[in-house]
């Protein structure tokens, strides 16, 4: 990764870029990574980033739990090519994440394989006030679990809203 955040709370992460490697051969893969338990990592803010190119924009790393109230906000995503931001995967739950005003731009302008994987049982936050570049009707490519609390976007086609129980 290139910014790790490692059993540390109230980190400010604003104004970074992340791009592919010089050449475009080599994606970047992973821009930021957040690492640890929720008494560890906690109340982190990535604010108006930019990542370009990467596999895994922002990926939550489980120590026993997963980081906890995390807010992403104004960060544009471009050529992702897994997803823009992850919980990797595993079956630990992220809690209170906040992903709001941020552009998900796609890969060449196309959705990627998802932009969005939060899918474990008992994750919990808000994603709303988003724009992609592909629409988002029924959640596609916004993979979360029905402990999600709510989610409303923008997409350049129109709105989807999704009111999750």
């Amino acid at each position: 990764a290139s910014i790790q955040v490692s059993n540390v709370g109230n980190t400010l992460i604003e104004k970074c870029e992340f791009y592919i490697e010089p050449t475009g051969v080599v994606a970047l893969a992973v821009g930021i990574r957040l690492v640890g338990a929720i008494a560890e990592c906690f109340h982190t803010t990535i604010r108006g980033c930019i990542f370009d190119g990467h596999t895994v924009g922002i990926l939550f790393v489980a120590n026993a739990t997963m980081p906890n109230g995390t807010l992403i906000e104004y960060n544009t995503f471009l050529n992702g090519v897994t997803c823009d931001i992850s919980d990797g995967g595993v079956a630990t739950a992220v809690t209170l994440v906040w992903i709001r005003y941020n552009d998900f731009l796609g890969l060449a302008n196309t959705a990627p394989t998802d932009y969005i994987i939060l899918d474990q049982a008992g994750s919990t936050g808000v994603i709303s006030q988003n724009v992609f570049n592909s629409a988002t009707h029924n959640i596609l490519w916004i993979v979360v679990p029905a402990t999600i609390l709510t989610i409303s976007n923008y997409t350049l086609a129109g709105c989807s809203v999704a009111q999750v129980v």
